[in-house]
């Protein structure tokens, strides 16, 4: 008997469409081409590649430039003899790299396939007969209803969207008891599927996602719907159209059919990909429906293990070595979208949780494991995706706190900075990642130096991108050359090179927290390189390069003795850091007044910065309204003090009554009284004080100084009352004896100066 609809207009015409749209022998896709080629829309193409992260700058609870913290802190040095012991970890940016946004490409295999709702022949060959009207269920006969009215010609696309909305209602709940019933539905949406307009061809694939059970009518439609979310512009209204739980379920369906399911899962994966690339409503939703639990469980590697026996099985190679390489190679296309689709969700800071609650994390570590046969840690695009996902949680303590429940991450990621070691982009990731938890966590560093062995690998990098820097800054056009402008490769080749220095710089610095392990790293002579880079510099250096070195500089200057690096060089330094005081740059002269904290224990800095009037740009800085500059300047000024030589610098620059307002203010700080900063005035004035003769204080100020601690030393006070209890304990003990120092300074023995 034949089919009824053998004559549809439909069905003579969209197995041309199908194959004009689909049948190119590429799959085309919105974010996933490989990250050399971050467009954001690529002609054609799914490869491994997934795209980059947006350049998401410094986050809130990570140690950074902008947001200071003092995780760990070697031992403070005697009272009132300054230096900067509050190392200081630095995130810097996230990470940066070309467009750290995904492309919507990647590239698959021809595969010829029917037009959607095409099924012209049933089992065994045989025509399929015609959709009978026998069927009284009240449900189908509403179904069929809707069916007719679409049959229409000339239907206007804004009924074809009501009538589409009313179909999905009516089957939204529909058990199909017959077969045919699910295929005659198919068959009669299917032309819609040529339409041009998005919402139409989106309200068509919600109703074909819900009524097709598989085959190849399921894979036709979300290969549409995937190429419909190529396009930025369709995103909000793939969540308008609640398109986004049924793609995403898809992903849990059984694999009856191996090789077509791996390529619905390709797609659908791509669909969501994209459609969550840059639209936060999309993350939330999905992160709401379970969608990070569910990709992270793609992520096991348990389930990459049943994915790869199956595509094994469904492929037929002219050997089993190109049999598994073949379906390896797959399985890594998938996974490959699997991570940037997390990578996404990882975006929106609300999503913490979710990650958490979930194996995402653990998952992450075991594709990076080496060990038991897995070779995906050898695949870069996979690898920068797990990367990007992680140098994102890694913001958060809670994050980095699940993370080192496996202490070997930290070992898989050496061993990832080794393996990729000509591969920029992955390195400023991983060091980034390393940075962020070495800042926080102190059994972090040790295992990294002590356990792991990391320090040589580190510093290995530091030097291999130090020379690549050279050589770049080196470039000079060929005589031959018509342009004498540097090259864009050339600029972009740079700030990839400063970008890993940068990284890299920041972590060996957060590792010189540890004293034990500041002190190994302070004697090795590499660390010239970090002088050597910041005399070198020039306009074009970055800032974060020039923070990130005089960070570093800072933290090992701390260690005392002779065969410390930066220490032998402290002159040459200081000569260096003395511009930074004066910048615009909070930072830098945050970074630069810690440095001089540390340098100005030595007499020979002192002179010098007397003859460069760094002294008296300290003094001045004490009217700075950033209390962080000026907290790191009274410590510079705590041990000039300390020196006779040095003294007269203070009241030359009205540096008394400045410093007597800083201690009042730190005091009646209305959002939080300062204890430290209180604290380091009155030691500053203490020093001050000594050896300086009777006059060391006007009458005006004695008076003034005395009501000042008589007023805030109150136990009523908020000072008193807010500070922590060793902040209030050190406070109470400094003003104690500077007290003595008011009432009979001639009796008082002084602390030794600074050496």
């Amino acid at each position: 008997m034949s089919n009824p609809n053998n004559n549809d207009p439909f069905f003579n015409q969209r197995k041309g469409s199908i194959h004009n749209v689909l049948s190119q022998g590429r799959l085309e896709a919105r974010g996933l081409a490989s990250s050399h080629d971050d467009s954001e829309r690529a002609s054609e193409g799914p490869s491994e590649g997934g795209g980059g992260l947006r350049n998401s700058g410094r986050r809130q609870g990570v140690p950074s430039l902008r947001n200071p913290t003092r995780p760990e802190t070697p031992d403070q040095r005697a009272l009132f003899n300054y230096s900067e012991t509050q190392t200081t970890s630095r995130p810097g940016t996230a990470v940066s790299g070309p467009d750290d946004r995904p492309s919507r490409d990647f590239v698959d295999g021809p595969r010829r396939l029917n037009p959607i709702g095409r099924d012209d022949e049933g089992e065994n060959g045989e025509p399929e007969r015609p959709m009978t009207t026998t069927n009284t269920d009240p449900e189908w006969q509403a179904i069929k209803k809707v069916l007719i009215q679409l049959r229409s010609e000339n239907l206007d696309s804004e009924v074809a969207k009501s009538l589409l909305d009313q179909l999905y209602a009516a089957v939204e709940h529909h058990e199909f008891s017959d077969p045919k019933y699910r295929k005659a539905t198919l068959k009669y949406i299917a032309k819609y599927s040529d339409h041009k307009d998005p919402v139409l061809l989106l309200k068509l694939g919600r109703v074909t996602l819900k009524v097709a059970q598989g085959g190849e009518t399921l894979l036709m439609m979300i290969k549409l719907l995937y190429k419909l979310s190529k396009n930025e512009k369709n995103d909000t209204k793939f969540h308008e159209e609640k398109l986004l739980e049924p793609v995403l379920h898809l992903n849990e369906a059984p694999p009856s059919d191996p090789e077509l399911m791996f390529e619905v899962l390709l797609y659908s994966m791509g669909t969501l990909k994209n459609v969550s690339n840059t639209e936060t409503t999309n993350q939330k939703e999905l992160a709401s429906l379970g969608g990070i639990q569910i990709l992270s469980e793609w992520i096991s590697l348990l389930r990459i293990r049943e994915l790869e026996k199956a595509m094994a099985t469904s492929v037929r190679p002219t050997s089993s070595k190109s049999s598994s390489k073949k379906s390896a190679d797959r399985v890594t296309q998938f996974l490959v979208q699997v991570t940037v689709t997390l990578r996404n969700l990882a975006i929106y800071n609300g999503h913490k949780s979710h990650f958490l609650n979930s194996n995402a994390i653990p998952n992450l570590i075991s594709l990076m494991d080496p060990a038991d046969g897995n070779t995906y840690f050898q695949r870069y695009e996979l690898m920068l995706n797990v990367s990007r996902i992680l140098s994102k949680l890694t913001l958060f303590g809670d994050c980095r706190t699940k993370l080192l429940e496996r202490n070997e991450c930290l070992s898989h990621m050496l061993n990832l900075l080794k393996y990729y070691a000509d591969h920029p982009q992955l390195i400023i990731r991983i060091a980034f990642v390393l940075g962020n938890i070495t800042g926080t966590h102190n059994k972090a560093r040790l295992s990294l130096v002590e356990d792991y062995r990391g320090l040589d690998l580190l510093i290995d990098l530091m030097s291999k991108y130090t020379k690549k820097l050279q050589e770049l800054h080196g470039w000079k056009p060929s005589s031959d050359s018509e342009s004498k402008e540097v090259p864009v490769h050339v600029v972009e080749a740079k700030k990839e090179t400063e970008d890993v220095l940068v990284k890299v710089i920041r972590l060996i610095a957060n590792l010189s927290i540890t004293e034990s392990i500041g002190v190994q790293i302070s004697v090795r002579p590499e660390m010239k390189i970090l002088s050597d880079l910041l005399a070198n510099s020039s306009n074009d250096t970055g800032d974060e390069l020039l923070l990130n070195l005089i960070g570093a500089i800072t933290n090992l200057s701390f260690y005392s003795g002779e065969s410390n690096v930066v220490l032998q060089n402290q002159l040459q330094i200081s000569k260096l850091l003395v511009p930074f005081l004066i910048q615009d740059n909070e930072e830098a002269v945050i970074e630069s007044a810690r440095a001089f904290g540390n340098f100005s224990r030595s007499k020979p800095v002192r002179e010098l910065m007397a003859q460069l009037k760094a002294d008296e740009m300290a003094v001045l800085l004490l009217d700075h309204s950033n209390k962080e500059v000026v907290y790191n300047v009274c410590g510079v000024l705590m041990n000039l003090m300390a020196d006779p030589a040095s003294k007269h610098v203070l009241p030359a620059g009205d540096g008394v009554e400045k410093l007597l307002d800083v201690l009042n203010e730190a005091a009646e700080d209305k959002a939080a009284p300062n204890a430290v900063l209180a604290s380091t005035v009155c030691k500053t004035l203490y020093n001050f004080s000594l050896d300086n003769g009777d006059d060391y204080f006007t009458a005006e100020q004695h008076l003034q100084l005395n009501d000042i601690l008589l007023r805030i030393t109150d136990p009523e006070h908020r000072l008193m009352k807010l500070a922590s209890d060793a902040d209030r304990e050190n406070f109470l003990q400094v003003v104690g004896q500077f007290r003595e120092v008011l009432q009979s300074p001639s009796g008082l023995v002084p602390l030794p100066a600074p050496k």
